[in-house]
């Protein structure tokens, strides 16, 4: 594993950039914790698929102060962490078609308990494919999207499984 320093934190990335997560500041017994209001609170583990490097690395900075947020362009590694019960939480960013609807329902399969996002531009093309995901699915977001309503969603969505 390679280490590299963005601003003040800390991270841990593969040696070719597939997967990428922040260290946190301070951990006890291996699981990640936040200190917020002098309490100790168990930090909810958010995984984040998608094949644009960037948009990864982008939510992953916006979310990483709520929650242990792993990104990934590699949709094995969610799968993997999905299976393992490293994931309390997928948004996944990628357009429905076949493949997906199929990784989703292998997901669920996991772990029927784990909430999905899924965030893609909206086409006539994807409107086929839109009815089916819809049932595995637990929330989507069109693009552009506001990571206000995302990020409102995901508690809503973490408390009810």
């Amino acid at each position: 594993m390679n280490y590299f320093k963005y601003g003040k934190n800390y991270y841990k990335s593969s040696p070719y950039f597939r997967c990428f997560y922040q260290i946190p500041n301070w951990h006890i017994s291996r699981k990640y914790y936040r200190l917020s209001a002098n309490k100790i609170h168990l930090m909810k583990r958010v995984v984040i698929y998608s094949p644009d490097f960037s948009l990864c690395y982008s939510l992953m900075m916006y979310l990483q102060t709520h929650y242990k947020v792993i990104a990934t362009t590699d949709i094995d590694i969610v799968s993997n962490l999905i299976c393992n019960k490293s994931a309390d939480l997928v948004i996944i960013d990628a357009e429905p078609d076949s493949q997906l609807i199929s990784k989703c329902e292998k997901f669920k399969n996991c772990r029927s308990d784990i909430p999905i996002i899924l965030t893609y531009v909206f086409t006539n093309k994807s409107k086929d494919s839109e009815s089916q995901i819809k049932q595995i699915v637990d929330e989507i977001f069109y693009k552009p999207f506001d990571l206000n309503e995302i990020t409102s969603k995901i508690p809503e969505l973490l408390a009810h499984h």
